[in-house]
């Protein structure tokens, strides 16, 4: 990429997790893996440089979770939760 910024790309897509509903005495209420989630879909986004400082060396980014906001639920039987886009910025030092 121009100017060395290193970018990769992640696409991730599966099925519905399955779980299982339990009684208040953790037994299975019906059969094991009966349900599942919803289909899970996730573009995820890494981009960073490396800067040399001296005779040290550094790589400093960014990465993007979730990019097409799509909707993952992960609360047990209600299909809420879902998280956002989250950035995160980072910085590894090599030593």
């Amino acid at each position: 990429m121009p100017f060395d910024f290193v970018a990769s790309p992640v696409v991730e897509w599966h099925s519905g997790f399955p779980y299982s509903a339990v009684d208040s005495r953790y037994f299975y209420a019906g059969e094991p893996n009966m349900s599942s989630f919803p289909a899970f879909m996730s573009v995820d986004l890494i981009a960073y440089k490396t800067v040399t400082f001296r005779t040290r060396a550094a790589d400093v980014g960014v990465q993007l979770f979730n990019l097409t906001n799509h909707s993952n639920p992960r609360l047990y039987g209600r299909f809420a939760n879902s998280v956002g886009i989250i950035v995160r910025g980072f910085m590894t030092i090599k030593w």
